[in-house]
C-alpha cells in the first residue's frame, strides 16, 4: 500500500479505494447522517436553515449534494447554480437546463456546418480520372 495525502485535512493516510483519511471519512458519514435526520423531520428546509441548525459548512452540504450522497434527501432544498431559483434536484432548474441543452444543439449544429463546408472545400479540388492499368 502507499502514502497518499487527504483531500480534505492534508494528512497522511494509506491509501484505499476511498480518498480520504479515515478521520475525515467518519465526519462525512457523521454529516450525512446529520442532515439527513434534519432534513427528514424539517419538510422543505433550505441549505443556510441546515448550515445554521446543523454547524454544517454549507460547502460542504454542496458538494454532498453535487457527489449524489444526499439523494435521499429530496425535501432539501437549495438555489439553482444559474438563475438561484429554488430546486431541491440537480444544479440547474428546468428552465436553466432547457437554456444550457438549446445552447449544447446550437453549438452541435454550428459545428456540424463547419465540418460540411470544410468538406466541401477539400472536395472541390481538381478532377482527375484514374487508370486501373498503370
Amino acid at each position: 500500500m502507499e502514502l497518499a495525502s487527504c483531500p480534505i485535512c492534508g494528512k497522511l493516510y494509506m491509501k484505499s479505494a476511498i480518498e480520504m483519511c479515515p478521520k475525515c471519512l467518519a465526519e462525512k458519514e457523521e454529516n450525512e447522517e446529520t442532515i439527513a435526520e434534519y432534513v427528514r423531520t424539517h419538510h422543505r428546509c433550505t441549505i443556510e436553515e441546515v448550515h445554521k441548525v446543523t454547524g454544517i459548512k454549507e460547502i460542504v452540504i454542496y458538494r454532498m449534494i453535487e457527489s449524489g450522497h444526499l439523494q435521499e434527501c429530496e425535501n432539501l432544498y437549495y438555489p439553482c447554480d444559474q438563475c438561484k431559483k429554488i430546486i431541491n434536484k440537480g444544479r440547474l432548474c428546468k428552465t436553466c437546463m432547457e437554456s444550457f441543452l438549446d445552447q449544447v444543439k446550437e453549438m452541435k449544429s454550428k459545428d456540424e456546418n463547419v465540418e460540411k463546408r470544410k468538406n466541401e472545400y477539400q472536395s472541390a479540388g481538381m478532377y482527375t480520372k484514374k487508370y486501373d492499368n498503370y
